[in-house]
């Protein structure tokens, strides 16, 4: 198992916090934001670690890392962070944000799961902090019951119109097979033609699109025991996570 972590944007939202070095590097109980992330992935023996950087790249230099650039960070987005690191997508992977602390066992559990491409969603959305921020709430085959535990929940989209078509919030992680890194390198590669649209999409777009392909995104629920890291206010909650 390894993991690729995005962490090229810069967090403008964090105001002087992030004037010298990104978000990632932020700091949170005296370490950066990314190497907390690194620990929770190392406490579950995923050691080939890489990080894509981009706004102030030097400042990221934690040991043990495989690094990628996108240098292009200002005016792309997550899809183009993940195509530069188009090379550690090989076998078992598991793709996170720089920005999302995440507790060891939803990792562990992700691990477990069998799946080609699993995601996880927190099930209870009505009390999420990204509440009027950008979240990537969605839109599942079912909502979270018992019924749903015994059986294989799927992702049906992001952003649903209406307020009773949410199932619950993506949490910034998904972790791809080996045929699932195939069919994502192959839908990169195929972008790469299109380097305008590329430009624009999100991890959230490149998953819808992987569903209207008729790819199954497995979804696991869960419930709280993460935290995406936004605000000012969200480091001061970080640092007691």
């Amino acid at each position: 198992m390894k993991a690729v972590i995005l962490a090229a944007s810069q967090g403008a939202e964090l105001g002087e916090l992030t004037r010298d070095r990104p978000k990632a590097m932020v700091s949170l109980a005296g370490k950066p934001l990314l190497a907390h992330i690194l620990e929770t992935y190392r406490s579950v023996n995923v050691k080939e670690l890489s990080v894509v950087r981009g706004y102030k790249k030097e400042t990221v230099n934690l040991p043990n890392v495989k690094y990628f650039d996108n240098d292009q960070f200002a005016t792309t987005q997550e899809v183009s962070s993940l195509a530069a690191a188009a090379e550690a997508l090989e076998g078992d992977v598991i793709v996170s944000y720089g920005d999302v602390l995440l507790k060891k066992y939803i990792l562990q559990e992700l691990i477990d799961t069998d799946d080609d491409i699993v995601i996880m969603v927190d099930s209870n959305h009505a009390e999420s902090r990204n509440r009027g921020r950008n979240a990537d709430f969605v839109s599942n085959s079912e909502p979270n019951s018992r019924r749903a535990y015994q059986n294989v929940v799927t992702l049906k989209g992001f952003r649903p119109e209406r307020e009773d078509a949410v199932h619950g919030e993506w949490m910034g992680i998904v972790k791809l097979s080996p045929a699932g890194t195939k069919l994502v390198r192959e839908k990169l590669k195929a972008l790469a033609a299109e380097p305008a649209r590329l430009a624009t999409m999100k991890l959230p777009d490149l998953l819808q699109l992987l569903v209207a392909d008729g790819a199954k995104v497995r979804v696991i629920y869960t419930t709280g025991h993460w935290l995406d890291v936004d605000s000012v206010e969200d480091v001061v909650v970080g640092a007691a996570f």
